[in-house]
């Protein structure tokens, strides 16, 4: 919080560059002031730091995210200060002048930039490229969804579970959960996998994006569209690119796709929004699951109770049970979507849910 301000800077930046919907952004992390209160605080001086906090940072100009969320944001800055009869500082108006008069196209791609605790900066936020799209290419994978900024928070909350451990995430999309892990759990091995080459393309690009010292380059992600894998070492940690269709996993005929047994923790988040695809995800999991009571974390955004009460069921037929866990309060992501968040946890009927070293 800016001394003597209403205004917190730090908190105002953190759901910026995440790309907080406009009519859910907020000057401070408190309820009890007014927008009249919030507006008063805004001298020239107080909005020229905004801009140097939002779209003058070096980290939008590098990685810009979606030009007509920047327009929003200022426009909406603006209106607040024009209607409480304030003075607007020019450097706010040529900003917003300068974005609306540029012709050149939107992007079919955006950046987005997670500032994972309050006391981030910009030269340590998780930097993803996105579609701006919410099915691109066939897939719902080119987006961070909220179950994955869930999913994140409570392996950040539980690192001492994942330190030194291997992990595999399925339906891994564009990176966020995985490279939160990395940057703060400590595992031994993170191996990301998704099925649809455009969303491991991408993958591929954020991770040495946010690891940019590393040796490896991405000429194995793009060689073979059909078999797109990374390896790295980077942070500490072996990371390893798969293409991973659910329904080869357990059908003998993909001998890479069933290296993955020997991972101790199994992660997925907003893979359940089509009851199509429920079978050979359960059965991906029993095969997985198969071994030294290795257990699935699956962390689902509430669109529809009913599709997910479809997976449940599902999951006795393949001897699976699942135990619902407590979603950690949020204290590392912004919260940019209220849609509810289940968190489950999925192990072998044989074995025991209720492992002590897991919060339920």
């Amino acid at each position: 919080m800016e001394e003597g301000s209403n205004i917190d800077l730090s908190f105002v930046q953190r759901q910026f560059l995440a790309c907080t919907p406009i009519n859910k952004l907020r000057w401070n992390n408190f309820s009890n002031d007014t927008t009249t209160e919030i507006i008063a605080a805004m001298n020239p001086e107080m909005q020229k730091k905004i801009l140097q906090k939002t779209v003058n940072t070096e980290l939008v100009k590098k990685y810009p995210i979606k030009r007509s969320y920047q327009k929003a944001f200022l426009k909406q800055l603006i209106n607040e200060l024009e209607k409480h009869c304030h003075e607007v500082h020019d450097e706010v108006y040529s900003t917003y002048c300068a974005l609306v008069s540029s012709d050149d196209g939107e992007s079919s791609t955006q950046y987005r930039h997670f500032l994972y605790d309050e006391n981030s900066t910009c030269t340590n936020a998780i930097t993803l490229q996105e579609s701006v799209s919410i099915v691109s290419l066939g897939t719902t994978g080119l987006c961070t969804w909220q179950a994955g900024l869930g999913l994140a928070e409570w392996c950040m909350e539980n690192k001492e579970i994942l330190r030194g451990r291997t992990i595999l995430e399925l339906g891994c999309g564009v990176g966020l959960t995985g490279l939160a892990i990395i940057r703060s759990c400590a595992p031994k091995e993170y191996i990301f996998s998704d099925y649809h080459p455009a969303v491991l393309t991408m993958l591929c690009s954020n991770i040495l994006i946010n690891f940019p010292t590393a040796n490896d380059s991405l000429s194995n992600c793009h060689k073979d569209e059909s078999n797109i894998n990374l390896k790295m070492h980077c942070n500490g940690v072996n990371i390893d690119v798969r293409c991973l269709p659910w329904e080869k996993i357990n059908d003998g005929s993909n001998r890479t796709a069933c290296t993955p047994v020997g991972a101790e923790i199994i992660l997925a988040a907003d893979v359940l929004y089509d009851d199509s695809c429920f079978h050979s995800l359960a059965s991906a999991l029993k095969h997985l699951l198969g071994i030294n009571g290795t257990y699935a974390v699956v962390a689902a955004t509430i669109r529809n109770a009913d599709t997910i009460s479809k997976f449940t069921e599902i999951l006795e037929a393949y001897d699976l049970v699942y135990h619902e866990m407590k979603l950690p309060e949020r204290k590392h992501f912004i919260r940019t979507d209220d849609t509810p968040i289940r968190l489950m946890k999925i192990v072998k009927s044989s074995f025991t849910a209720n492992d002590d070293n897991v919060k339920l």
